[in-house]
């Protein structure tokens, strides 16, 4: 009898753990996931950064390539119903106006960027909310942006994207059974999207630029800052504390509270 009691004891407290791990090894695999690997050649990407762990979790490898007038980011993280996959993007010339495209459509997000509200959409599968109706109307209404939603629309079951003045960042949650599955399965579809975004909206930038317009306020948003805005502990940039929930930190490339951080 004692031997059979030894033996449930090991299965409790030995193999159950062991086989824990091993799929938590796996679900989480880092540059040896090969999905991040096609990813990265797919869209040329010259970077494969290392998981690391910030604030006690881990987080995804940052894969870096190559776009119109910036440098994109790709990463992965964990969702209730699958792994999130995001691409963002600097511009080299800030847009003046913050944004959020959603589909399907999805509940105004109020309490993030000031100002921002629900303004009419190009399409019924879409909502949008911008706390700046002008530029984005001209946005919206160019060729270049109309092709980039009928893309994501036709390539990935939903996404969100958001433009916080200097930074678009695209999204959408991805079933599988690790993080670089995932990203090889929709990622080159949001980097290609995200190029014909990023050159609408710089066009808009240089319409701004050759108007005059200044960059002021948050840089996130453009928007007035106010008395209490939120100084990020890494680089100082002030920011709106909304502004700053929804990059999920800081603004800046080189930031290391940034969301998308090396």
């Amino acid at each position: 009898m004692s031997w059979v009691l030894a033996i449930a004891a090991v299965g409790v407290f030995v193999i159950a753990p062991l086989v824990g791990l091993i799929e938590a090894r796996r679900s989480h695999a880092g540059p040896t996931d090969v999905g991040f690997w096609v990813f990265a050649r797919a869209v040329a990407g010259t970077t494969h950064v290392r998981w690391r762990r910030r604030a006690g979790r881990r987080e995804s490898p940052v894969v870096r390539f190559d776009l119109p007038g910036a440098e994109g980011r790709a990463r992965v993280e964990g969702a209730d119903d699958g792994w999130r996959v995001s691409v963002r993007a600097r511009l080299e010339q800030p847009v003046g106006f913050a944004a959020r495209l959603c589909s399907p459509p999805a509940p105004p997000m109020r309490w993030r960027t000031p100002g921002l509200a629900v303004v009419e959409s190009p399409m019924p599968q879409i909502s949008v909310e911008t706390n700046r109706p002008e530029p984005m109307a001209s946005f919206l209404a160019g060729r270049p942006a109309h092709e980039a939603l009928e893309a994501l629309l036709g390539a990935v079951p939903s996404f969100e994207m958001t433009i916080n003045h200097g930074v678009v960042a695209l999204s959408t949650v991805v079933g599988g059974a690790s993080a670089g599955e995932a990203l090889a399965a929709d990622g080159d579809a949001l980097v290609d999207a995200l190029r014909v975004v990023l050159t609408a909206l710089g066009d808009e930038a240089e319409a701004r630029a050759e108007a005059g317009e200044a960059s002021t306020g948050c840089a996130a948003c453009a928007g007035p800052l106010g008395d209490d805005p939120q100084v990020c502990r890494g680089c100082g940039t002030p920011l709106h504390r909304g502004c700053r929930a929804t990059l999920a930190g800081c603004i800046g490339g080189r930031c290391a509270e940034a969301a998308d951080a090396l």
